[in-house]
């Protein structure tokens, strides 16, 4: 298809650009549904259509930030003051509500779902992720840290070497009782995938997982594979190594290093 034709050739945008492509290539979830969804064809000038909030307080956001009205819009839309530095506006605690399909388990590597990887993205954590977010890049997929605050790429892109984060801790539930997250967790959850299932085909050129520390994973690969990165940054959620030994348990308990704790689950 030419270039600047067909339907994802289109060059207005919805809202925040469809949540800034909201990890489409990556996670592919949410954003496909985002995308086109707005105003009327006719609309649309230069630039967003917003209103101005009142001072945010309480580590809201700051006066002067944006809002964006309902619509379509030419080109990008900047990130407001608070989205441009979450860490220093963000506002903890309150209740999130939603509403979403129903997953069948809690084991993604048993069924490949988006019920059961929407469910994971607010309990569990990646090694690497997709940039998502009102500051994403609009046109393409940037690999930003998670688990793994940096990583390496040696011998042709046949041996990749990712550092973790120190003091991450797991949830203080049963079976991991609140415990350091550890290099551990690492190689027991992908070498999971590896051993087969829905994400045997992206573990398929792996040779061997391996941990020279408790900070440290090295995965090395049997063909140059600069893609790796972005492979795992898909859907390829760490559990826990509790998790990993009990089959059962897997299927019911969504346990890891996120922000959201699995408070409850009555299927159906």
């Amino acid at each position: 298809m030419p270039e600047g034709t067909g339907y994802w050739g289109r060059t207005r945008y919805g809202r925040r650009t469809a949540l800034k492509g909201a990890g489409v290539g990556v996670a592919g979830l949410a954003g496909a549904a985002l995308i086109g969804c707005g105003g009327d064809d006719d609309g649309g000038g230069g630039g967003a259509t917003a209103t101005v909030t009142g001072g945010g307080g309480g580590g809201g956001e700051p006066s002067g930030s944006i809002v964006l009205e309902p619509g379509m819009y030419e080109g990008a839309v900047a990130p407001s003051v608070g989205e441009a530095d979450p860490a220093q506006y963000a506002k903890t605690g309150g209740t999130l509500r939603l509403r979403y399909l129903d997953p069948p388990r809690m084991d993604l590597n048993r069924t490949l779902s988006c019920t059961i990887y929407h469910t994971l993205n607010y309990t569990n954590n990646k090694l690497v992720r997709g940039h998502t977010g009102a500051t994403a890049p609009l046109n393409t997929v940037e690999i930003e840290p998670d688990l793994a605050e940096s990583w390496e790429d040696a011998d042709n892109s046949t041996k990749f070497t990712f550092n973790l984060r120190q003091g991450i801790k797991t949830h203080n539930v049963e079976p991991t009782n609140g415990r350091e997250f550890t290099s551990e967790d690492v190689v027991a959850g992908l070498e999971m995938y590896r051993a087969g299932g829905t994400q045997e085909d992206v573990f398929a050129a792996v040779t061997s997982i391996e941990a020279p520390d408790d900070y440290t994973v090295t995965i090395s690969l049997d063909q140059p594979l600069a893609d790796f990165p972005s492979n795992i940054a898909s859907w390829s959620f760490i559990y826990m190594k509790e998790l990993v030994d009990n089959d059962d348990l897997r299927q019911e308990k969504a346990v890891g290093t996120g922000p959201f704790l699995q408070q409850e689950w009555t299927p159906k």
